[in-house]
């Protein structure tokens, strides 16, 4: 749920402690390292005498057995870890992590969700790298589930998780020869998309224009589903996702949590067969302008996931995280406005919160505390909703409240009326929204309810728009810059591969990123392997698609790193400093720029004396 976390970009500094990157220097020491053990190098380096230290991390003695794995100090962080495995890709040595305690987790360490903040950080208490000269090396712990794997295996292939934004509805709905196309540095969307997203647009501009519309109670249609079914029916009921989000510029649906007043639902899209049914049971109902949907912080990645995967437009929704910003609140989570309003279980929802929100949502099968943590997600969104509104409009109740007057302190209402108590009691709300009848009968509606209705609405507006990643900003590339291990040869061959990758998403109708990763397409570029064994070596888990033989694409990529030996290629290899060139230019213009600003002083100031 909620607002995405913006990652850091790599910065090289001097590290003071065991949490920094590298400096320069030691990633310069750890690749001498490295090669050493490769090339079973003895002579030039002590590496198989004794061990070497950097910043307190003691590095082991090399073995000459290539059916031995080394395992590197335990006690790196995150991105230390990540610059190693980089390293690892560069030089040719097969690498990977382990859990040194605990059970083996299915997120790799340089990971946001990685074990150390996710649900079984109690029993997982450092990661270590592993590197081998060979794949058989690792056999022990293939065997015995410690060797992490990138990411965990879904129930379902990722050809049956295709978005709504990336499928070719054309070539199936319309019978037109519309597709959808990578034109430039932009996503040409299918018509059908273009139209629809167009469609609900104008539709959720007019409840902006109107916001009074969105407290209207009404019923709704059924489905043959049963869940759709008492969603459909209910005048109101809250949602939420949880999600995979590595980067902003592409994500993965994992869980859909749907309340009623009644009724909790958890929804495991990777269930086979339920992908493609969410959107075509749940858009009418999520797209019923009479239904109010309840959500927290939905401008943040809820809708724009919605719209994306399932083709689902949000319409007349009341955003718990707009309406708590608009009180001015010290705290606007979800699980702060729990405690706040001292709701049922806000105590044990803030600890699973705190355990499960940054989770990897794709491990399967669910935990119960990770359902509980889902059902908590949603359970008080209804309530919240009421409340909030009650506290929006509390200027107003002063006048038109029918039991008492309502006393306000730092936007808390603390002296309870009969009304109030009606609106906290379950059984006293009966199933209905009575704020709104409140409202509705007295026609008042206070100008503070009336911004975070506004708000609530804009945030719908926030569709799902193909964005393209900046590549000089990623850390991989940025790190292999300072070190002058990249040049204009990675830079044509990783712009080849990306223009691939699309070409593959296209084909199978998936996001360019699940199709192979970014980081996946760097360490090919910087490693260049030219045959199956050696890109393995950079990555012994590849994703799906390069793993299937029937649609050959491991040889596609591997096509394109062999071209880039040609003379083509190597001509552009020569200019290895770019940056050299642009030196060239620099010097003589700062030069020229000094001369003129002195001949300016000299006759500034003749012009001065001539005055006097």
């Amino acid at each position: 749920m909620g607002r995405g976390r913006k990652r850091r970009n790599f910065r090289g500094r001097n590290s003071s402690g065991g949490n920094d990157p590298f400096t320069p220097y030691h990633m310069e020491q750890i690749e001498t390292y490295l090669l050493a053990y490769l090339k079973k190098d003895t002579e030039t380096n002590d590496f198989y005498v004794k061990s070497f230290t950097i910043e307190k991390h003691a590095f082991p003695k090399l073995e000459l057995d290539d059916g031995l794995y080394i395992t590197l100090p335990d006690g790196l962080s995150n991105k230390q870890r990540r610059i190693v495995h980089e390293i690892c890709s560069y030089v040719g040595l097969y690498h990977g992590s382990i859990d040194v305690e605990g059970q083996a987790s299915s997120v790799p360490s340089d990971h946001p969700n990685s074990p150390d903040i996710c649900d079984n950080k109690e029993t997982i208490k450092k990661r270590a790298c592993v590197i081998a000269r060979v794949n058989d090396a690792f056999g022990p712990l293939y065997s015995s589930g410690r060797l992490a794997i990138p990411s965990p295996q879904l129930p379902v292939s990722v050809r049956e998780l295709k978005p709504w934004f990336y499928r070719q509805h054309s070539r199936y709905e319309m019978s037109q020869s519309t597709t959808v196309e990578f034109v430039g540095d932009v996503w040409n969307a299918d018509m059908h998309v273009k139209k629809t997203t167009k469609k609900m647009r104008a539709t959720l501009m007019t409840l902006v224009d109107y916001p009074d519309k969105c407290l209207n109670d009404a019923t709704s249609r059924k489905s043959k589903v049963i869940c759709a079914q008492e969603i459909s029916g209910a005048k109101e009921f809250a949602f939420d996702l949880e999600m995979h989000n590595p980067s902003p510029y592409y994500g993965m649906v994992c869980l859909l949590q749907l309340a009623t007043i009644e009724k909790d639902y958890v929804i495991d899209v990777f269930a086979p067969g339920v992908w493609g049914s969410v959107g075509r049971c749940l858009r009418k109902s999520f797209e019923d302008s009479s239904v109010v949907k309840v959500g927290h912080a939905i401008g943040g990645m809820d809708v724009p996931a919605l719209h994306r995967d399932f083709g689902i437009f949000v319409v007349n929704a009341f955003d718990t995280y707009e309406a708590a910003r608009t009180l001015r609140m010290e705290k606007v989570g979800l699980a702060a406005l729990c405690e706040y309003y001292k709701l049922e279980s806000s105590e044990e929802y803030a600890k699973l919160k705190s355990q499960y929100q940054r989770c990897d949502w794709r491990k399967r099968p669910l935990s119960e505390p990770m359902i509980q943590y889902g059902r908590y997600d949603v359970r008080y969104l209804i309530y919240l909703r009421q409340l909030l509104i009650r506290d929006l409009s509390v200027s107003y109740w002063g006048m038109y409240a029918p039991n008492g007057l309502v006393q306000v302190e730092n936007g808390r209402v603390e002296e309870q009326t009969e009304y109030e108590a009606a609106v906290v009691d379950s059984d006293a709300v009966n199933r209905s929204v009575e704020i709104d009848a409140v409202i509705e009968e007295n026609n008042v509606v206070s100008d503070s309810l009336i911004q975070a209705l506004v708000k609530s609405q804009k945030n719908c507006l926030r569709f799902w728009a193909h964005k393209e990643e900046v590549w000089m900003k990623n850390d991989q590339i940025i790190s292999a810059i300072r070190r002058n291990k990249w040049t204009k040869l990675h830079s044509r061959l990783f712009e080849d591969l990306v223009k691939w990758r699309y070409k593959v998403a296209i084909s199978e109708e998936i996001m360019p990123q699940i199709a192979c990763p970014t980081s996946l397409l760097i360490s090919v570029v910087r490693g260049r392997p030219t045959c199956e064994s050696s890109l393995r070596r950079i990555n012994p888990f590849l994703p799906e698609l390069l793993e299937d033989e029937k649609c050959n694409y491991i040889e596609e990529l591997l096509v394109l790193v062999r071209a880039s030996f040609d003379d083509d290629y190597l001509q552009d290899e020569k200019e290895q400093r770019p940056s050299s060139s642009k030196t060239a230019f620099y010097v003589p213009l700062f030069v020229g720029c000094g001369i003129a600003l002195a001949v300016t002083a000299t006759a500034a100031l003749a012009l001065r004396r001539s005055r006097r």
